[in-house]
Parts: C-alpha cells; sequence; structure tokens
C-alpha cells in the first residue's frame, strides 16, 4: 500500500497542514502558536511507526499537553469525550483536590455542566456544595408559571398583590 492511501495518511497531512501552513484555518490556534511536529514526524513511515493504529474509526490524535508539540512522548489516540476533556478553554474545577473538567464533575452527579458552572461562578458557590446541591424539582416553564411576577425568579408559591385588587 502507498503511503497516501494508507487510513492515517490524512491524519498526517492534517497535522502538518495546522502546524505549518499559515493559509490553513486551523493555524492560528496550532503553528500559530508555535506548535510545531518533531523532526522524525516530518516521515509519514515514522509518524505510523510510532502511534500505530487506530484502536476504533472514532478516535483522532491527542496532544495531551496542548502547549506542547506533536511528538511521541505527547501524543495519544483518544476518544472524542477524551479530546473535549483535554481543550485548554475548558473551564476546571477542583474539590478535594482532585480536578476535573466542569463536563466530568456534571456527568459524576448527574447534571448538566452549564448548571455546575452557573451555580461556581455565578451564584458564588464553592465547588463541592455545587456538585452536592439537588437539582430543582421544578422545570424552567414551570417556575415561570408558578412565579406571580411574569418571570421564573420567584419562588413563592402564594400570590402576591400588586395593588391592583382593592
Amino acid at each position: 500500500m502507498t503511503d497516501q492511501k494508507h487510513p492515517l495518511y490524512r491524519t498526517w497531512v492534517e497535522m502538518r497542514t495546522r502546524c505549518f501552513n499559515p493559509k490553513s484555518r486551523k493555524y492560528p490556534h496550532y503553528g500559530g502558536r508555535g506548535i510545531t511536529v518533531c523532526d522524525a514526524w516530518k516521515r509519514f513511515n515514522v509518524f505510523l511507526a510510532d502511534v500505530g493504529q487506530k484502536p476504533s474509526p472514532a478516535h483522532t490524535l491527542d496532544r495531551k499537553d496542548n502547549n506542547s508539540n506533536y511528538e511521541p512522548s505527547n501524543c495519544q489516540w483518544a476518544s472524542q469525550i477524551e479530546q473535549q476533556n483535554n481543550r485548554r478553554d475548558n473551564f476546571l474545577v477542583t474539590v478535594n483536590g482532585e480536578t476535573k473538567t466542569c463536563a466530568q464533575w456534571a456527568r459524576e452527579v448527574n447534571i448538566k455542566p452549564t448548571l455546575l458552572r452557573q451555580r461556581i461562578v455565578r451564584d458564588g458557590l464553592d465547588p463541592a456544595k455545587a456538585l452536592s446541591k439537588p437539582r430543582s424539582r421544578w422545570s424552567r416553564s414551570k417556575r415561570r408559571r408558578a412565579s406571580h411576577h411574569g418571570h421564573g425568579s420567584c419562588w413563592c408559591s402564594e400570590p402576591q398583590d400588586n395593588g391592583q385588587n382593592g
């Protein structure tokens, strides 16, 4: 099989394009930040020998340290979830000395990542408390219907006199 027909050839070409071609739309996030490819991986056969075959078609090439180069010690095959957890723009949360992404913690306690982030950032809750706080049993639409103010911020169940009843 020629190199160009190998299933990983395109992965190799795209990696090099991100790092070396300023016309690539992804260049600012790779080559533009100084990310490069090790000299040995400038040859496809060496790249292939180092990374091996993908564990599954769903796996993609991942850099363990997103601020470091494409080289054998910094690359691995990763699933989509693993890739998403290894982004430099992730919101990291530390609880009891353990740091994970907001999405990882949210999956553990079965809440939406946006709710967890909101509890920590907007509400100012300690991350451990934000994780242990139960989900509201009311949906947003039920809160709106229950609110006598016309918005979802009122939690009381009694109608409030707005001065128009007497």
